[in-house]
């Protein structure tokens, strides 16, 4: 195989990997997404969360998302926009902008929090396998809107 479509084959197992990250999110499959992590990846949610980045392992990782997201909201959706991939040998880097959906119940009103922004993405292929080494979220901006109500 030569280098070009091996890069090419490269990029779209990555592309699938952060798409189904998102996906398996929205789902709630989480024991599906933790295969997706290195074991103990660094994680960055600071400028939407406040919480210190840390690197931490791919089980914690998985259900501190799964309380945060259960706990607070009964449906997400993830959009996707500009997903650019750059491979280099066994390691890459990925950022794409997202636009994420959290449906909330709240006194029998519905609404829905919409946060904007970008990641970027660390990858390393061990074992022919893609897995995210590092995450980073930054917010561009969010709101908040009854469900139904014009953006």
């Amino acid at each position: 195989m030569s280098n070009r479509t091996e890069k090419t084959n490269d990029r779209q197992q990555i592309i699938e990997l952060i798409n189904a990250t998102y996906g398996w999110q929205d789902m709630q499959q989480w024991s599906r997404l933790e295969q997706n992590f290195v074991k103990h990846p660094y994680f960055d949610n600071q400028s939407l969360s406040g919480e210190a980045p840390a690197v931490v392992t791919n089980t914690s990782l998985i259900s501190n998302m799964k309380r945060e997201l259960t706990a607070y909201f009964y449906a997400t959706k993830h959009f996707v926009r500009n997903l650019a991939v750059k491979v280099s040998g066994n390691r890459a880097k990925a950022t794409t902008s997202v636009e994420k959906s959290h449906f909330v119940l709240d006194r029998s009103e519905r609404y829905v929090w919409k946060v904007f922004g970008t990641y970027e993405f660390e990858l390393v292929k061990k074992g022919g396998d893609w897995k995210i080494a590092r995450m980073i979220f930054t917010l561009k901006d969010q709101s908040l809107r009854p469900v139904g109500s014009p953006a």
